[in-house]
């Protein structure tokens, strides 16, 4: 990132520069040149006035397809330059030319002229190399070492001749005078020139025949204007020859690299349908059942990506998940994470624990795998009736686990279980993978991710890494899946800035919400806000688990008029003027509801359980119904409504939290 900004500065410093020469060559030829311009100086004048105009253009347009740049296109705005500069020169050295104030000005434009061919031309040769495609083998090298090498020989010159005069002479009147061996000026142009036509016709097959001919078009045509210029002294169009034929020489080229990338976006567009199509729709009957949440995403840093994510059913209690990342990016990878995703699901189908699972698709790409590619898979599997997740990780990121039961998860926050794994599927065939267990409770969640997440770099290269996620997840994690996993890209996108995506970035969140029982049996919670706002929420829930029952609509009734008694009760006292123990709790200023159905005895069982100070309602004074004083009595009336509708109603304090917990038979 560092290098692209500075890169961007040098872009603007050099346009600047440009825009700074072309000014200056005006104010040179209005005060110096423009009362006695013969013919030959107009015609001189006038085709490099527009040469530099059309390259200060084509620089414009070079930057604003900057973002996209490549080697090739680096080496034709290095070009440019070089074409510009010596454009420039040979426009200037007319105008200072016969000005004695003006003698050390001529000598440094002249060998600005003569300095700026030969490297002019071993650019040329170097983007003809790279256009073609032509590998640097051994004898390329040697080739490319020779041209090198005689560039720098000739610039060497071009420098001695300031002190002894080779090429030109200016003298103390400021008249340019050709010296003895200025013929030979252009010997490297001209062998530069005749070996770039060699490779060209060379390598004539891979490209079009209009490609080659203004390919070469740029090396006659100004070989052409050297002659011209031996015949009249006061016209040099070499220059400004080059910097037309480079202008025509962009636009042709761009037009097959147009039609190229067309082809080109066509299909990745058709890769990148294909790919999301190949991952699993995020339906919510699928995805926000009764026992789990769980959400994913992915965002690839190229049009199509090698991470991948999946969840299907094995049975009818056990749901299998998965995140991967393939080692590569683009296409190649693309094509990898569709076998290996479709590998992974067959074989999981057929039965098996994960290890096995991975195991059998490690042995068969790792076969005859001659690009070498692999795939990080964290593949588990989580039994709906137990919490039970058995998991098998081959050289993927640790996940982020929230497990209530478990010392690092104090409070439910999130903690990176960092337990064995194997190496990457694809990479070492036969290695045994070691698999892990866990028991989940209702309210647990995972947080799966691929290294796009906590490898991305912000400012000065530092990464966003496990701390700021873990930071994010646990600011997040009484949120629903697809929100934890909104606020985690928010986060990273946040973190990282304007820069472009680096690496492809997945991630999945999945939370527990109750076992699955047979028949009408169920369990789930839900954590909210000890707030008025928070109560439609608890209706949402609550109406969610008797949708899928067949209650009495007048038992429904008496549930929802209960439930709205408790919460308005605890919202309205548990939190009054409360203490540092208070503060201290997990569950300071929060409710937990838990919903139980059960078919034998067939019944419902809700709990409430809330951090604010002890109170147990249950021992409160009770309600005088036949008077107006229980409306004044916390807990009153409200209690007495739900003992009287309720089959059972029962109070505890427990690890510093008040639960109170009713139950009514159906």
């Amino acid at each position: 990132m560092r290098m692209r900004k500075k890169g961007t500065i040098f872009s603007i410093l050099t346009l600047i520069g440009i825009l700074a020469a072309f000014a200056g060559l005006i104010v040179l030829l209005v005060r110096y040149r423009l009362d006695s311009l013969g013919r030959l100086s107009v015609v001189q004048e006038g085709m490099d006035m527009l040469a530099l105009s059309l390259g200060i253009i084509l620089y414009l347009i070079c930057m604003m397809d900057r973002d996209s740049f490549t080697g090739l296109k680096r080496r034709f705005l290095f070009l440019l330059v070089l074409v510009y500069v010596a454009t420039f020169a040979d426009a200037a050295v007319w105008i200072t030319e016969g000005h004695q104030e003006l003698r050390i000005l001529s000598i440094v434009l002249d060998t600005l002229l003569f300095a700026a061919i030969p490297p002019t031309s071993y650019a040329f040769f170097a983007y003809v190399m790279e256009y073609l495609g032509i590998r640097e083998k051994k004898s390329t090298k040697i080739m490319i070492a020779l041209m090198q090498a005689g560039a720098t020989v000739a610039v060497v010159v071009c420098i001695i001749n300031i002190f002894h005069p080779i090429y030109f002479s200016i003298d103390q009147w400021g008249i340019y005078h050709r010296e003895a061996y200025h013929q030979w000026s252009d010997l490297y142009a001209y062998l530069a020139g005749a070996v770039t036509i060699v490779v060209i016709l060379i390598n004539a097959k891979r490209i079009r025949a209009y490609q080659s001919a203004i390919l070469i078009s740029f090396v006659l045509a100004p070989v052409f204007a050297l002659f011209v210029d031996q015949l009249f002294y006061g016209l040099t169009p070499a220059c400004a020859v080059m910097l037309t034929v480079l202008s025509i020489l962009y636009v042709v080229l761009n037009v097959e690299k147009s039609r190229a990338q067309s082809a080109v976006e066509s299909e990745l567009k058709t890769a990148t349908s294909l790919q999301k199509a190949m991952l699993p729709n995020l339906l919510p009957e699928a995805t926000d059942t009764a026992e789990y949440d769980l959400f994913a995403s992915m965002n690839p840093a190229r049009e199509v990506g090698g991470d991948f994510y999946d969840y299907f059913m094995l049975d009818d209690h056990t749901l299998a998940f998965l995140i991967a990342d393939v080692s590569d990016k683009g296409m190649g990878a693309a094509l990898f994470m569709a076998v290996s995703k479709a590998m992974i699901k067959m074989r999981a189908q057929a039965g098996g624990s994960p290890a096995e699972v991975i195991r059998d698709v490690d042995a068969k790409l790792g076969k005859d795998n001659d690009l070498g590619m692999f795939v990080t898979v964290w593949l588990g599997y989580l039994d709906l009736t137990t919490g039970h997740v058995v998991a098998c990780n081959a050289g993927h990121d640790f996940p982020a686990l929230s497990l209530r039961s478990d010392e690092r998860s104090k409070g439910g926050t999130y903690f990176v279980e960092e337990s064995e794994h194997g190496p990457a599927v694809g990479l070492i065939p036969g290695m045994e993978f070691p698999e892990i267990e866990f028991d989940m409770e209702p309210g647990d969640k995972i947080f799966l991710y691929t290294d796009g997440v906590n490898e991305a770099q912000g400012k000065d290269a530092v990464q966003f890494d496990i701390d700021r996620l873990l930071a994010v997840l646990n600011e997040n994690r009484e949120k629903r899946s697809e929100e934890i996993c909104c606020q985690v890209k928010e986060a990273v996108d946040a973190f990282v800035g304007k820069d472009p995506q680096f690496d492809d970035m997945t991630m999945m969140a999945l939370a527990f919400r109750g076992y699955r029982r047979e028949g009408l049996g169920m369990i789930g919670s839900i954590l909210v806000d000890a707030s008025e706002d928070a109560l439609d929420e608890i209706n949402e829930f609550l109406g969610g688990k008797l949708s899928e029952t067949s209650f009495d609509p007048n038992v429904q009734f008496q549930l929802e008029l209960a439930v709205e008694e408790i919460f308005v009760n605890i919202f309205s006292y548990a939190y009054e003027d409360p203490d540092e123990e208070m503060k201290a709790s997990p569950l300071f200023g929060k409710v937990e509801v838990s919903c139980e159905i059960q078919s034998e005895p067939a019944e419902i069982t809700l709990s409430f359980r809330d951090g604010g100070r002890a109170f147990n309602p249950l021992e409160a004074q009770e309600a005088d119904t036949s008077g107006e004083m229980f409306l004044e009595k916390e807990g009153g009336f409200g209690i007495h409504m739900v003992k009287e509708t309720m089959d059972e109603v029962t109070y505890e304090r427990k690890d510093g939290a008040n639960v109170l917990t009713i139950r009514k038979k159906l």
